[in-house]
């Protein structure tokens, strides 16, 4: 190998080592993007019943997030993520909807097609575990809408 084919493939070692890695925040609004359905729920560390289950979603879309239960807005505005806490921390900031001027304080795992959320009371303690054990706290798996 010459000298100047090795200085040639140094430089192209050194640039590729310097790839701008991807913004975690940004690859975790992507992987939310869509409609999300509840698939359980439990609350004050009781289980939500099936039939209340079925009527709640979550739609993102970007920086923006909606809540529904059935056709009801409760919550619609912008979500704020920090995938490098442990556990995985969002805010839903409403700005819309039955709890506009509030934030849900939540923790939350993505998996593929699957999403667990942890919510604390609006404008209150981020949860610490998935577990909805205390007052104010719900768990929620849901399961991405493919329609």
């Amino acid at each position: 190998m010459t000298a100047r084919a090795a200085l040639l493939l140094a430089a192209v070692l050194v640039t590729a080592s310097d790839a701008p890695k991807e913004d975690p925040v940004k690859k975790d609004l992507k992987g939310l993007e869509g409609t999300w359905r509840a698939l359980s729920g439990e609350e004050n560390g009781k289980k939500v019943p099936d039939k209340e289950v079925k009527q709640m979603r979550l739609v993102f879309e970007g920086k923006k997030f909606t809540a529904y239960f059935g056709p009801v807005v409760l919550m619609q505005g912008t979500v704020k993520l920090d995938p490098a806490k442990k556990p995985r921390a969002m805010d839903l900031v409403s700005t819309a909807g039955r709890l506009t001027g509030q934030t849900a304080p939540c923790i939350y795992e993505l998996d593929g097609d699957g999403l667990k959320v942890c919510l604390g009371e609006p404008d209150g303690k981020r949860p610490t575990e998935f577990k909805a054990d205390r007052i104010g706290q719900h768990l929620i798996l849901y399961k991405r809408h493919k329609p």
